[in-house]
């Protein structure tokens, strides 16, 4: 799987954290988001009209909203995270997956934070 990724997106970054926690190993490659605008393209438009980032390809697929990914690589990688769950426990990954903050700042990096200090 390749992503396409900004090292500073906190929406790359969650992608980047789903995939370490599920152990698929993405091929990154670099956009040059700024200063170069590389995402406004030929090549990364073909891939995401929208000129926005990430971008997971996967083959023949190809997503281009965060919170897609993050469904896609754990149905993928960890299925037992979504099988079998009952509604709550749906809800409650829908949750988690979908939230965004109204004050910008990614609770993902938070918890990553939280979780290196726990040991």
């Amino acid at each position: 799987m390749k992503l396409y990724d900004y090292i500073l997106s906190p929406s790359c970054y969650k992608v980047r954290l789903m995939a370490a926690l599920t152990g698929v190993k993405l091929d990154i490659r670099p956009v040059d988001f700024h200063p170069g605008a590389e995402h406004k393209g030929a090549e990364l438009l073909a891939l995401n009209p929208a000129g926005s980032i990430p971008i997971l390809e996967d083959g023949d697929l190809i997503l281009t909203e965060s919170s897609a990914i993050l469904v896609y690589l754990a149905a993928k990688a960890a299925p037992e995270w979504l099988a079998g769950a009952s509604a709550e426990e749906a809800a409650r990954a829908a949750m988690a997956v979908l939230f965004r903050p109204a004050d910008g700042k990614s609770w993902w990096r938070k918890a990553d934070r939280n979780a290196a200090a726990a040991g």
